[in-house]
């Protein structure tokens, strides 16, 4: 619950923070079945899921329609999920006979071919990392210990380093060397980073970094600022981690990894053990795909990213029944927050139930309706729709067509809270301030939407209205100008201009 007390949206902070609890009671089951029945039941429900994945997949591609970006948002995160899946199938071929090796075998190529063919290029450079650390581990199981720990140091030296140059050079890249999703990347890197500058030791809170970032405009983000595009997360686990929890969340995080990869990786050269080394060199790969999309985000990453770590921690002794309160407590404890997770996903599902009603009674011009659905949509738990506009928003705009006032400042001002640094919701409470008469409070306003992005039509708009109600009629021009096409689309407005600038 990081930030609760400095956050914007304690809303999204609570709905990130319960991910961790469904880490912690994920990590707890996964133990418990495989001290119960082993390791193999682990992988076995993995590759079920897996299998399964391909059957959604065939049947997509059967009916013609992109059922994986249904499911998983994007190709990315598809394939993402693949590769944490594989590495299951990969140690059935090499540990079960041989009907179950061409099962697995099978699987492993299917998922393979469907990475390589969707071109994911993040994935692709993860599988590298996996294969390269695999057959490095595998070939040093002989060496001494001086050689082990310089090979890997040198390993992971590459590793860090390259990452480190990609994020101190992403402000001074070459546009025409890269491709447009790894440009937008530095871009959202480079606001992620000016947070962090702000805000190094605890952060903006969880679940807060979209409300942040376009602090620092969004005028060179091209999706953002021509197309608004609202962006819910930098792409970059790590900076993530760090923009939202501070250096004290992601040291941490970055204890505990590193404190179970040095264990399996100790374990894995005492024993030989090749299936731990297949799940720790998947980590890695892990770690490469976290540093340029965000794994973290989806459910299904979170629970196999769990599986990975009760895989390799499987066989650890920790003795709990000298904790007297454990297992009774303990399970009640899990019973309480489980519980909490699953009131806290009715609220969210309940609010965005009523927000598409609110949606559609705009489309439909129904004033009364889309205030009375925004209302019922906004609770703690649910605030922001998932392309971050303010539920506050749509009531507002019901109160606009009913030229109630009063009640539009009003809960503009609630969205600007919950928001202050989306244009969108600062140009709509500017132009509320216009209609109220408080010019100084809207010219504020307005001047910060611009200064976040100065492409955003309605601002301008707003701009030139402020100016003619002011009387700068010049200035009201010049920034009706700014809209493309502003003759076909505000005649009114440019006709009203020119009489007073003749006058």
């Amino acid at each position: 619950m990081s930030g609760w007390f400095w956050a914007f949206n304690r809303a999204d902070l609570i709905y990130e923070s319960q991910k961790i609890i469904l880490a912690i009671g994920a990590l707890v089951c996964l133990k418990d079945i495989s001290t119960q029945f082993g390791h193999t039941v682990l992988q076995e429900i993995v590759l079920f899921i897996l299998i399964c994945t391909y059957l959604i997949f065939g049947l997509g591609f059967v009916m013609n329609q992109n059922l994986i970006d249904t499911l998983f948002g994007h190709k990315n995160l598809f394939c993402s999920f693949l590769f944490l899946g594989l590495p299951f199938a990969l140690i059935g071929f090499k540990s079960l006979s041989l009907r179950f090796k061409i099962i697995h075998g099978l699987i492993l190529a299917i998922g393979l071919t469907i990475i390589f063919l969707l071109q994911t290029r993040q994935v692709i450079v993860a599988i590298i990392v996996f294969t390269s650390f695999y057959f490095i581990v595998k070939r040093s199981f002989g060496w001494k210990k001086w050689q082990k720990i310089a090979v890997m140091s040198v390993f992971f030296g590459m590793m860090i380093s390259i990452g480190s140059l990609l994020l101190s050079g992403s402000s001074k890249i070459q546009q025409n060397k890269f491709t447009a999703s790894l440009i937008e990347r530095f871009q959202l890197w480079d606001k992620t980073k000016a947070l962090i500058h702000e805000n190094p030791l605890v952060g903006v809170g969880t679940g807060n970094w979209q409300y942040n970032y376009s602090k620092f405009s969004v005028n060179n983000i091209e999706k953002a600022s021509y197309y608004n595009t609202f962006f819910k997360r930098p792409h970059n686990d790590f900076l993530w981690v760090l923009s939202e929890n501070g250096w004290i969340g992601l040291v941490i995080i970055l204890v505990l990894v590193i404190g179970v990869g040095l264990k399996s990786l100790r374990e894995i050269y005492q024993h030989k053990n090749e299936s731990k080394l297949i799940i720790l060199a998947a980590s890695i790969g892990l770690m490469i795909i976290a540093f340029f999309s965000f794994p973290k985000e989806r459910i299904l990453h979170i629970v196999i990213s769990v599986t990975y770590l009760a895989y390799l921690t499987e066989g650890w002794k920790v003795d709990l029944k000298k904790i007297n309160w454990f297992p009774r407590g303990f399970i009640a404890l899990n019973i309480v927050l489980l519980s909490v997770n699953v009131w806290i996903g009715i609220q969210r599902v309940k609010g965005e139930y009523y927000t598409n009603l609110a949606i559609e009674a705009q489309n439909n011009l129904q004033a009364n309706a889309s205030i009375e659905y925004g209302e019922k949509a906004l609770s703690i738990w649910y605030t922001n729709d998932p392309s971050g506009t303010p539920i506050y928003s749509f009531i507002g705009w019901g109160y606009h067509q009913k030229t109630d006032l009063e009640a539009l400042v009003e809960v503009n001002a609630k969205a600007f809270e919950l928001s202050p640094f989306d244009y969108k919701v600062l140009s709509n409470y500017g132009y509320s301030l216009i209609r109220l008469g408080q010019m100084n409070r809207a010219r504020l306003v307005l001047d910060e939407a611009y200064r976040i992005n100065s492409n955003y039509e309605p601002t301008l708009l707003n701009q030139s209205v402020l100016a003619f109600n002011t009387g700068n009629y010049r200035a009201a021009m010049e920034w009706l100008k700014g809209i493309k096409g502003y003759e076909k689309k505000y005649p009114q407005n440019l006709e009203r201009i020119q009489r007073h600038l003749i006058e």
